[in-house]
């Protein structure tokens, strides 16, 4: 496997996770606030708005940690 292609890789995974993680936790605080009546794949109030955050977040980190991992492959080889 050729080194770039494991920086993009990593950076991506990575980022995902965090981003998962912290769009999870920002969703439940919205929804556990503001809408507790609010329902998605079967869980309702901070559950549903979870879930959303949880992909919406994972969807961005993903997306920085490719673009993280291209230009650090870059610089570094």
């Amino acid at each position: 496997m050729n080194l770039k292609v494991l920086y993009v890789l990593i950076g991506g995974v990575l980022l995902a996770v965090v981003g998962y993680v912290i769009g999870l936790i920002i969703g439940m605080n919205i929804g556990g606030n503001y809408f507790p009546d609010f329902e998605f794949m079967s869980g309702r109030g901070y559950e549903a708005t979870g879930y959303i955050g949880g992909i919406i977040g994972a969807i961005i980190g993903l997306l920085i940690g490719i673009l993280l991992g291209t230009r650090f492959s870059k610089k570094k080889v």
